[in-house]
């Protein structure tokens, strides 16, 4: 699991770093503004707020327990030993094979939902970078951090669901 936190909080950080780099060192406002500014942040709106609706579909769609449910079953089905002792990975983690394949099953999904939040708190930076507006940025940058933080990975409860079929089935 430690694979998804790694990839959640480079993607948080970075949209935290951007809301910084917006707020403290945008470039100074001058007199050259694009034909419509508003035009352009109602756009950007659209845009993003569709890329968060649908980062919350594949995190609801790819992300729940019927999901992982599956990929213990299947795992189960490939593997009749037992799935409850560690191993290391490739990178020297400790992780039990049923662990490891819930990660595969959601690290994807997830990934991209994270990625989809970022690309919002992106075009917020673009945005106030272009208009040299730094409010500009906080209508995008903070739903964005707001949904990466409300998505972060629950290994607690991926590790309850593992345990519980693991009772289930033994």
């Amino acid at each position: 699991m430690l694979p998804l936190w790694l990839v959640w909080a480079a993607m948080i950080s970075t949209s935290f770093i951007l809301g910084v780099m917006a707020l403290l060192v945008a470039p100074p406002a001058s007199n050259v503004v694009p034909a419509d500014p508003a035009g352009l942040i109602i756009a950007f709106g659209f845009f993003s707020a569709v890329l968060l609706a649908i980062s919350a579909t594949i995190r609801k769609k790819y992300y729940n327990d019927g999901v992982i449910q599956e990929a213990l079953k299947a795992y189960r089905a490939e593997n009749k030993t037992d799935s409850t002792d560690a191993q290391k990975d490739a990178k020297g983690l400790a992780s039990t094979p049923l662990e490891a394949a819930v990660g595969k099953k959601i690290f994807v999904p997830l990934a991209l939902s994270w990625a989809l939040c970022e690309a919002v708190a992106i075009h917020g930076f673009a945005l106030s970078q272009q208009l040299k507006m730094k409010w500009v940025y906080l209508p995008f940058g903070l739903p964005a951090f707001l949904m990466l933080v409300l998505f972060k990975p629950s290994v607690r409860h991926i590790q309850s669901l593992i345990t519980r079929f693991e009772a289930e089935n033994s």
